[in-house]
């Protein structure tokens, strides 16, 4: 990665650790959709490194589940949410 997509990668996982974070209080349908929104942005902007895709795509599965139990959701799924982004910030 150059320096323009660090700082953009940089920037998207810190709006991603955000919408997380919302996510561990509270998930509502306008979460999960900006959550979304934002994987899919990534997948777009990185759609060449095929380990960031992997990640992403787990991210977006999760997401999904997440959209449709919300808080019922098992609660080790947001866990599971955030060390996938731990190590997604590893690669960036």
């Amino acid at each position: 990665m150059n320096i323009t997509e660090n700082n953009m990668a940089d920037a998207s996982i810190i709006d991603l650790k955000k919408i997380i974070l919302s996510l561990n209080e509270k998930i509502t349908d306008n979460q999960i959709d900006n959550f979304q929104k934002l994987v899919s942005q990534l997948e777009k902007q990185f759609k060449k490194n095929e380990t960031i895709i992997i990640f992403l795509k787990m991210m977006q599965s999760l997401g999904k589940y997440l959209g449709l139990k919300k808080n019922n959701a098992h609660a080790d799924s947001m866990q599971v949410l955030n060390s996938i982004t731990a190590g997604l910030e590893k690669i960036f």
